[in-house]
């Protein structure tokens, strides 16, 4: 009995197991490119409150931190780096043996204060400059190969204050940047995408605390200050399609005429009394979420089968040059099939052709005073139809291709 509940318990220990599992792996992810401001994954489709990880690759973590913020527009889409840099010391004098050292060492504060590996080095700029990660790691992995070489320019020299420097570089500097260059060079955080909104994702990039010149744009002074950097969002929706197709409906469509009985005398003929006839229609599908009420006739993934409410016109084209094309309504409930065909139970609201004035039914005598034209009276009624239709497009972003795009200096500073 104790082995059996111990691997029942152990059963539901691993159901739930597999459960969170299966859940944490289902959080998609939207990936952005730093270098381009663009994201290079494609849209994903955001059907109900999704949350998803918005991961920013290529940002240079080896020189700034990055922060965000989301705006959400509903469709009618601290620094880490520690001062490394010593003020520059000018070599003291020393004898010939130290020379190859002095200039090494010289060689290396220039380059770490220069503008690949120091944001401040243009000392009339008002804001730290925006560098990009692959030059920073370019130009460290030279400086470490010259890192490397300081010991082999010691030699004799015996200046203790020269080789306490190099020390310092291999010691200190180096091991530093290389911590820094081991860094994922990745952004990350977390929000929830609603569907039929568009986004603007804010990146702000700062040097110890100070905006960069990544994202600009000119105070009401005149000066130039350093802002979030938008990148437009536009997640894909399938909650509104449109389609279309045919409609199968038992909307009557009768023609009056005159014939003759058999005793002689001049009757009222209707034609076109067929119970089922077919017009056209675009239906504007709704799709009903899965959750819920719906929850085992509709599935929460409805790439293979769904469901839909949907309206549009039914359109009666007439061969008849003295009747016009009508147009009607058709509302009801589709069953969509891999997103692209949609069977659709429906009611047909149109008018069609009552008996003309003074007439109630087929074969019925007309008199012979009555000269003029049958003409049918309009009614209107609501019938059964069947509709089958296909996708057109999502009604909401035809171009479901699009990547987003970048708003340099034109983010808000503030939130909304």
């Amino acid at each position: 009995m104790d082995q059996l509940l111990g691997r029942k318990t152990g059963l539901i220990w691993l159901f739930i197991i597999l459960n969170l599992s299966i859940r944490a792996m289902a959080q998609q992810s939207v990936h952005i490119d730093w270098d381009t401001r663009q994201p290079i994954s494609p849209p994903i489709t955001v059907d109900k409150s999704v949350a998803v990880t918005v991961v920013v690759d290529n940002v240079n973590d080896m020189l700034y931190s990055y922060k965000e913020r989301i705006i959400a527009h509903e469709r009618t889409v601290d620094n880490i780096f520690p001062e490394i840099i010593q003020a520059a010391r000018q070599a003291g004098p020393g004898t010939d043996a130290c020379k190859p050292l002095a200039d090494a060492l010289k060689s290396l504060d220039d380059a770490f204060a220069g503008p690949a590996l120091n944001p401040k080095s243009d000392t009339k700029a008002t804001l730290p400059h925006s560098i990009r990660l692959g030059v920073t790691r370019a130009a460290y992995d030279k400086a470490r190969g010259d890192i490397e070489a300081l010991a082999s320019k010691v030699g004799s020299c015996t200046d203790a204050d020269l080789k306490s420097r190099a020390a310092n570089y291999k010691n200190v500097t180096e091991a530093k940047w290389d911590q820094l260059e081991r860094l994922p060079h990745t952004f990350t955080f977390s929000t929830v995408l609603e569907p039929l909104t568009d986004y603007s994702i804010l990146l702000l990039e700062q040097f110890e605390g100070v905006t960069t010149d990544a994202c600009t744009k000119k105070d009401d002074n005149g000066n130039l200050q350093g802002v979030d950097c938008e990148v437009v969002y536009q997640p894909k929706s399938t909650t509104i399609t449109l389609s279309g197709g045919f409609l199968i409906t038992t909307l009557p469509a009768p023609a009056y005429a005159r014939g003759s009985a058999p005793d002689g005398s001049t009757v009222l003929v209707v034609n076109n009394l067929g119970g089922v006839r077919t017009a056209f229609t675009t239906l504007i599908n709704i799709k009903v979420p899965g959750p819920g009420a719906f929850n085992h006739i509709c599935p929460s993934d409805d790439s293979g089968f769904g469901c839909a409410i949907s309206v549009g016109p039914a359109i009666q084209l007439s061969s008849d040059y003295k009747t016009a094309t009508r147009i009607g309504l058709v509302a009801g409930w589709s069953f969509q099939l891999w997103r692209y065909l949609y069977v659709t139970p429906a009611v047909h609201i149109g008018e069609y052709d009552n008996f003309p004035a003074g007439f109630s039914q087929a074969g019925q005598v007309i008199p012979s005073t009555f000269t003029s034209e049958l003409t049918p009276t309009k009614r209107t009624t609501a019938r059964f139809a069947l509709g089958l239709t296909f996708k057109g497009w999502d009604l909401l972003h035809k171009n479901s291709t699009s990547q987003g795009t970048t708003k340099s200096g034109n983010a808000p500073t503030t939130k909304e």
